[in-house]
């Protein structure tokens, strides 16, 4: 009896063992194994194309009918035979050459739409292969390969013995191959927990950036001169990044995710824990200005990197600068706390005069913003020293283009002179935190965008001006948060912007239109005389 109770256990373990191994994927970890597959993927994309196309009115009247016409050729699924209400990926990883390699998974929803459209549109040949379809596209280097459940769209690699040669013909067949074997991995491959957890982070785009992977593909590029790489491998190999997109209700928000290895963060990581104090606020030549940036470092850390890095960041010999200074590295650590408070109050339009001393004198505007930065001071008499002793507590000093006070353990410069002198009375303007950016990170940004409409020289860029109210950061070296934050509120902020790109299109159609009936009318009335 006892025999017969340790082999139910033992069929029992063995079955529950069985079902677990033959229990379904998740259509993630899938993806997740297939990315796996790949060669040095360093770069990573994941959206869900039926959220943007529905959150841009593209095919909901946001677009003028004619333009809705165009569009819908690509966006409709029963055109592609694409599911756009499934994830799509795009995957790039290190090449055979130069170029990297390019990977898109992605579903079909109809594929006889999409047999349509290949034999149609890409005059392509769809084959059979072990239990695929794939269509090879030479001339337009392109291969794909599907089965039931996926699709896989790849760039034919090209090495630099066939772009000499001008051949090609066996890559197509080798990367219809590849990608069989791939689809082969999304059952049988080993799932990654860093890639399947960004892929199932909710978002309407997300990236992922892998230092791994770029450093192989960097290897790849360098033709052999991989010493600086080489020198930099830990740095490059450790740099792991995640940027999360959403368009949401009047608004465009963004997430930015740092996963640095130990040792870089150990490394790069100057920005403290705690806000900058909120006396920096008080220092404003107005309540509102154009744009505020308040970031709290550890400067003798970053003093310390600059010191072992100064060949590849700025060419120069930090000990030399300092010395010309009259100080040393010590004292350079010991003068500033780290605190740092830019503020852009307006940029006025400064009107210029050129005389080259022949002809009339050249007239011309220019953009000047009105600034200070405004820094926390650790040891005042580090920086009397650096400046000769003109610096002194409470006078404003000019020393170049800027005019410089000491004042209460702060350092303030601007290149306004009313501003210095206001600050040193006692009358700076306290700056309205209307982001709550300053409060608890020790990085923040407020941009004040609806402020800049009437610039003169925005050209192009005042789309921006117009759909935007203002831009908001704020965040740690791990995580920062940034908003784009749209004068609109009543709509999503894609379709916002998808209207906003059409009318500014549909009236520059207006004026190439108007412009040819005055060229028109123009030749008539010539040939009529």
């Amino acid at each position: 009896m006892r025999n017969v109770f340790q082999s139910i256990i033992v069929l029992t373990t063995l079955l529950l063992v069985i079902a677990s191994c033959s229990s379904d994927r998740s259509r993630e970890e899938k993806v997740s194994a297939m990315i796996s597959s790949i060669d040095s993927p360093f770069l990573l994309v994941n959206t869900l194309p039926g959220d943007l196309i529905k959150k841009s009115g593209a095919m909901d009247g946001a677009l003028p009918f004619t333009q809705e016409m165009m569009v819908g050729f690509f966006l409709d699924e029963a055109v592609t035979g694409v599911d756009y209400d499934v994830n799509v990926q795009v995957i790039v990883g290190k090449g055979e050459a130069f170029t990297p390699n390019f990977y898109g998974i992605f579903k079909l929803k109809d594929e006889t739409a999409f047999r349509e459209l290949l034999e149609t549109e890409a005059n392509a040949e769809i084959l059979e292969k072990e239990g695929c379809n794939y269509v090879i596209k030479s001339s337009d280097n392109y291969v794909i390969v599907w089965n039931e459940e996926f699709a896989i769209a790849a760039n034919i690699p090209t090495d630099m013995m066939t772009m000499m040669m001008g051949g090609g013909a066996k890559e197509g067949p080798a990367t219809v191959d590849k990608l069989i074997a791939m689809l082969e991995t999304a059952e049988d491959g080993e799932v990654n927990d860093e890639y399947l957890t960004f892929l199932s982070h909710k978002s309407d785009l997300a990236l992922s950036f892998i230092g791994k992977g770029f450093y192989q593909y960097s290897l790849e590029m360098s033709m052999g001169e991989t010493s600086d790489l080489e020198a930099n491998r830990e740095r490059i190999e450790g740099l792991n990044l995640e940027m999360f997109l959403n368009f949401n209700e009047g608004s465009v928000d963004f997430q930015f995710l740092s996963h640095l290895s130990e040792e870089l963060k150990e490394e790069i990581s100057f920005m403290k824990e705690t806000p900058i104090d909120s006396k920096y606020l008080g220092f404003g030549n107005s309540d509102n200005p154009l744009f505020t940036l308040g970031w709290n470092v550890d400067f003798a850390k970053a003093l310390d990197y600059s010191q072992d890095n100064e060949g590849m960041i700025n060419g120069g010999d930090l000990e030399e600068e300092l010395e010309r200074m009259g100080l040393t590295v010590q004292e350079a650590k010991s003068a500033l706390n780290g605190e740092v408070f830019v503020i852009i109050d307006r940029v006025d339009q400064v009107e210029k005069t050129v005389d080259y001393g022949y002809g009339e004198p050249y007239s011309y505007s220019e953009p000047t913003p009105l600034f200070a930065i405004v820094l926390g001071v650790q040891d005042a008499a580090v920086l009397s020293k650096a400046f000769g002793d003109s610096l002194v507590e409470g006078t404003v000093v000019k020393n170049g283009d800027a005019y410089l006070l000491l004042k209460d353990n702060v350092l303030f410069s601007s290149n306004d002179s009313v501003w210095a002198a206001k600050i040193n009375a006692g009358g700076g303007t306290k700056i309205a935190d209307e982001g709550n950016v300053f409060a608890s990170t020790p990085f923040g940004m407020f941009l004040d965008v609806s402020s800049m409409v009437n610039m003169e020289t925005l050209g192009d860029a005042r789309i921006a001006a117009v759909i935007l109210a203002y831009v908001k950061g704020a965040g740690t070296m791990e995580e920062i948060n940034i908003s784009m934050v749209l004068n609109d509120k009543t709509k999503n902020a894609l379709r916002v912007i998808t209207e906003t790109i059409s009318s500014m299109a549909e009236g520059a159609v207006e004026v190439d239109r108007s412009l040819e009936e005055e060229i028109e009318a123009a030749a008539a009335l010539e040939a009529s005389n």
